[in-house]
């Protein structure tokens, strides 16, 4: 594995030094070149959480994936880069019944620049374009959507996002705690096999672009610009036009 390969998949060149600005710009860039997506859960093709197969997978491949190999990746190259970080564990809130799934659901970074610690995360489908201080109660925008950091009586902290900086919704919560990358095993195998996981339920593929979003869900085509979301039905041969059209995927030259 090469770091300078995959910041050529990012369309980076290799920065002079890798400090909190370099973070942020490799960050912000991962965003808008590698998609967030589940295609091999509906490909059969299964998900292991083996770095090599996933820089493979991400890098040769011009593939993305789901966040147990995007931020697995991501901490890859952050450590080869020479920065401090660990992987946490977090609990994604479920809206619909407004309580937070099993801790472990998601996989995000904590890394450490100079004595400050930021919220990394490269594998939230509904995801921050640049890392969170953990200790600043302040907010980022993109585009219409506003994120911040709150902090419990428990000692969570709580990702939370707005429209309009009123109402603000949580995503998921986390302690600061660190756990190696085999703790999500189980996690990332019940994702890829249960029929509770929203991963079996649809193929999804998504990714920040100038303005917005554009999400691929199933048999629907979501362009989220300037604010307006506009969805297009689409059929099956539609689904593969678009996924190469528009996030360069294409499965059938994808290494089974």
């Amino acid at each position: 594995m090469i770091r300078t390969e995959y910041l050529t998949r990012l369309g980076l060149p290799a920065p002079e030094q890798f400090d909190l600005a370099t973070l942020f710009h490799v960050h912000r860039q991962h965003l808008y070149r590698i998609p967030f997506e589940n295609l091999d859960i509906h490909s059969g093709r299964k998900i292991e959480l083996d770095i090599e197969r996933i820089y493979q997978k991400i890098v040769h491949e011009a593939r993305g994936g789901f966040c147990f190999e995007l931020n697995g990746l991501f901490h890859w190259f952050l450590k080869e880069s020479g920065y401090s970080c660990y992987f946490i564990s977090c609990a994604v809130y479920i809206p619909t019944q407004e309580k937070y799934g099993a801790d472990g659901g998601h996989m995000a970074i904590i890394a450490t620049v100079d004595d400050q610690q930021w919220l990394v995360d490269v594998g939230f489908g509904n995801s921050f374009p640049e890392p969170l201080a953990l200790k600043s109660r302040g907010s980022i925008s993109h585009h219409g959507q506003h994120y911040r950091l709150d902090q419990d009586l428990e000692g969570y902290y709580i990702l939370c996002n707005s429209r309009d900086l009123k109402i603000w919704t949580p995503l998921y919560r986390f302690r600061d705690i660190p756990v190696p990358f085999d703790y999500f095993e189980p996690f990332c195998e019940f994702h890829q096999t249960s029929p509770l996981s929203p991963f079996t339920q649809r193929k999804l593929c998504s990714q920040l672009v100038e303005g917005g979003r554009i999400t691929l869900a199933g048999n629907t085509l979501i362009n989220t610009i300037n604010g307006l979301r506009e969805e297009i039905a689409v059929d099956e041969q539609e689904f593969d036009h678009y996924l190469q059209e528009l996030f360069g995927i294409s499965l059938q030259h994808s290494i089974q």
